[in-house]
């Protein structure tokens, strides 16, 4: 089925699908990310014995100091900031994964991989013909069908009173022509056009982050076959269009990107 969104709200099931993109390609470019988080921060996060709740960073930084710096040395390390904040989106990933790690029953050996948080979307008041329930073998079409159905409600023909065959045909016919506008107004609320369709920059914004160039970055997307021009004759790290594309991208997932000649990442002492 197609993906819809609210057209006057962010596309959030993109943002999420970028976002977990984004980082699953940062960690192929820079394993340390992975690394450092597990050296310095999952003390910290032990200690605290956390209930779910501290598996969000808006709970954390201003719950538990200790975690809370940890969390932020370590996002600053890792470029992974928005408004040179640490971007709460990467943070509740970072913490979901070190709950995982704290849980697992291979723990203390992890494997290193991240494990991201189960968001919740608003979604198209539709069911799924294809989704069935395990339990009672019914479809979520036929589950939802009373509580998605469009329904016309028109008191009966009023003879007592004296309302004519024609008259009550007026009414009912009326009444179900704003119902059914009222809920084509609605529905075309929604769209299925993604704020986000170029993935693949997500891809390129990690490379970016981990020091690679515009050149190495034109290349590797030039493989997964997104144009983004030829060299710039200004140098490796002057390619406008894919500029751009790192730019868009990074302010759809909100991430600082790292300043151009900062090609090294800061390492922790």
């Amino acid at each position: 089925m197609a993906q819809f969104r609210r057209k006057d709200r962010p596309d959030a099931v993109s943002i999420e699908v970028a976002r977990q993109r984004f980082l699953e390609a940062y960690v192929l470019e820079s394993p340390e990310v992975l690394a450092e988080l597990l050296e310095t921060v999952l003390l910290s996060y032990e200690v605290n014995t956390p209930s779910p709740v501290y598996n969000l960073w808006s709970v954390v930084q201003y719950s538990d100091p200790v975690l809370s710096h940890a969390l932020s040395d370590w996002a600053g390390k890792c470029r992974l900031t928005f408004g040179s904040e640490p971007a709460a989106w990467a943070i509740d990933t970072a913490l979901e994964t070190l709950r995982t790690w704290r849980d697992s029953i291979y723990y203390p050996r992890i494997c290193l991989q991240w494990h991201h948080p189960i968001e919740m979307h608003v979604t198209f008041p539709a069911g799924d013909p294809t989704f069935y329930s395990v339990s009672t073998g019914v479809s979520e079409v036929q589950a939802l069908q009373d509580a998605l159905s469009v329904r016309v409600s028109v008191g009966p023909w009023d003879r007592p009173r004296g309302e004519t065959e024609e008259q009550f045909e007026s009414r009912f016919r009326a009444e179900c022509d704003r119902v059914y506008h009222e809920h084509v107004r609605a529905a075309k609320k929604w769209t299925s056009r993604p704020q986000i369709d170029e993935m693949v920059y997500a891809d390129g914004l990690a490379m970016w982050q981990a020091g690679r160039s515009h050149s190495e970055i034109h290349w590797r997307l030039d493989e997964l076959h997104l144009h983004v021009g030829g060299p710039d004759p200004k140098g490796p790290d002057h390619n406008s269009a894919i500029g751009k594309g790192l730019k868009r991208i990074a302010d759809k997932i909100q991430l600082d990107q790292r300043p151009r000649h900062n090609r090294k990442r800061t390492t922790p002492h």
